[in-house]
């Protein structure tokens, strides 16, 4: 579908759908623009090279929130991460990438390594600007579900300065996701030390980074609730590709939030349907809103939401989002699974006009 997360491909589940005929509702005015659609190819030599373009060390906080959005406990992070060795097929870039995570306090560090070919074993998927999706390529309650996303913020040459990255979590057994940890991180300055030679097994962290809710601009916290930061016109351009194929399928659409009274009203328009699709959504708790489709938006501060359903259906089709609205800029990633089965990742970049 075009739209995932926020709205669906099914109108019977996730919404009402109505051609476009200026369409007005709930003081919500579609906008209507050009159609647009293509698709071009993206191998996995292209999200390997989305994956190192993160080679660096970035320093943030980790912070944990419960089933309400409520944040339970944080401390300072860092990850280091390193790119070696040398293709095989002669082409520039590194073979292998070492990830590894130190966590304020803890006397280990955990270490992730990922070569070409497990890469891509891994139900990974790597934007080129390095926004990640990463997870379980099925999705069945018994043995609970742990996804991994990660939207990057370019600064103004380009280069990525800031990240969120989020896990959501849930357990074995349970019914729905009950956990996420947020890292919020920023590049830092310093030069990577050699491979796996230099790297501190506990370090204190920063009090200013450990404290802020945004790592793009540590002396500004987001203001107001990120529901509030949504309300106005939008448009964005979504990247999908499925699981199985290297075919990149990008998307243009347009949409309205309205959010008064704790309700929100969002209004999509598909350009290449002409159609819109609308979902209503009530706040049920300070961070959390729910919508008509059942889907559940929270807010996790500075900016940061998840989607997700109450519970994973038995179906076992479920999608799941991350999103990050900075400025006049959101960005989202999605991640789909159909019959239990990892179909299709995605990622969208949102302008408000």
């Amino acid at each position: 579908s075009l739209i995932s997360g926020f709205a669906g491909s099914h109108a019977g589940r996730y919404g009402c759908r109505a051609t476009v005929r200026g369409l007005r509702s709930a003081g919500v005015v579609c906008m209507v623009q050009a159609s647009s659609e293509s698709s071009t190819r993206y191998t996995k030599e292209d999200q390997w090279d989305g994956l190192c373009r993160n080679a660096g060390i970035w320093e943030g906080n980790q912070a944990s929130y419960d089933k309400d959005g409520i944040e339970k406990k944080r401390v300072g992070s860092s990850v280091y991460i390193h790119t070696s060795g040398e293709r095989e097929d002669g082409k520039p870039g590194p073979s292998d990438v070492w990830v590894h995570l130190l966590r304020e306090g803890s006397q280990r560090y955990s270490q992730v390594y990922f070569s070409r070919d497990n890469f891509f074993a891994r139900g990974m998927f790597m934007s080129p600007s390095g926004d990640m999706d990463s997870g379980f390529r099925t999705a069945v309650r018994e043995n609970g579900t742990i996804i991994e996303q990660v939207i990057s913020m370019d600064g103004e040459d380009d280069k990525c300065v800031g990240r969120v990255r989020i896990v959501h979590k849930g357990a074995r057994n349970e019914e729905g996701f009950s956990t996420w940890i947020v890292f919020r991180e920023r590049r830092s300055p310093q030069a990577l030390p050699e491979y796996n030679s230099q790297i501190p097994q506990s370090r204190e962290h920063p009090v200013e980074i450990r404290e802020t809710n945004n790592p793009w601009d540590l002396n500004t916290k987001s203001e107001g609730s990120t529901f509030e930061q949504l309300r106005g016109s939008w448009k964005g351009v979504k990247h999908t590709i499925g699981a199985k194929d290297s075919t990149m399928r990008k998307s243009e659409y347009s949409f309205d939030v309205s959010y008064r009274d704790g309700k929100m009203d969002v209004n999509y328009l598909l350009h290449h349907e002409t159609e819109t699709l609308r979902l209503k959504g009530e706040r049920m708790t300070d961070t959390m809103i729910r919508f008509s489709n059942g889907g559940e938006l929270r807010d996790l501060g500075g900016g940061v939401t998840v989607l997700s359903p109450p519970t994973i259906p038995e179906s076992g089709n479920l999608v799941v989002e991350m999103a990050w609205v900075l400025g006049n800029t959101r960005k989202r990633v999605v991640r789909s699974y159909k019959d239990g089965e990892w179909v299709s990742s995605g990622y969208s970049i949102e302008t408000r006009v």
